[in-house]
């Protein structure tokens, strides 16, 4: 090894642990305002009437399917159960109001993109799953897509007692009985 090739390997793991900081910091001072949106999502993924308070309830349905998907393991009811759609809507419109337009826009070009691939398809939610999975592979390094997943998997795993897991749907979708590794 050269010292130029252990400087470029020092730099890339300062980097890293650099941004693996800054997203612990992040995390813990939105810490608070995620677990309001975990007990949003708790609540109305138990209300017998359900309130969306950001999305359409077009944009919650396709929404709850692409969660779905983006969460491999977890059928609709699965991420229904836990529910992530209500804590992705409470969390735009309360913790990131300000990327609430470019999330639905991301929704938008997503949706676009899908008419224009499959003319007369429809929307994402009305998709065969073998079908969703297809296109959702096609958009996998999208940003809307990327976003969504981090949001579904913290909605997922943000409040282990209740919320996020409910029913303990997180834990069995990643494979942990009774959330234990």
């Amino acid at each position: 090894m050269t010292i130029e090739s252990d400087m470029d390997s020092s730099c890339r793991r300062l980097l890293q642990s650099s941004g693996a900081a800054l997203g612990a910091a992040w995390l813990s001072l939105q810490w608070p305002t995620i677990l309001a949106a975990a007990q949003h999502a708790q609540q109305m993924a138990t209300a017998p009437e359900k309130r969306l308070l950001f999305l359409s309830p077009e944009e919650a349905r396709d929404l709850e399917a692409i969660a779905a998907q983006v969460v491999a393991r977890a059928p609709a009811a699965g991420t229904s159960r836990a529910g992530i759609l209500y804590f992705i809507d409470h969390v735009h419109a309360s913790l990131r109001q300000d990327a609430g337009l470019e999330f639905r826009s991301g929704l938008e070009r997503f949706s676009s993109e899908l008419a224009r691939r499959r003319p007369g398809a429809g929307r994402f939610a009305d998709l065969a799953a073998s079908d969703q999975a297809e296109y959702l592979r096609s958009q996998s390094s999208s940003p809307f897509v990327e976003n969504l997943r981090a949001l579904a998997l913290l909605g997922l795993f943000s409040l282990p007692a209740s919320a996020g897991e409910r029913e303990r749907g997180g834990w069995s979708v990643a494979g942990l009985a009774g959330g234990r590794a």
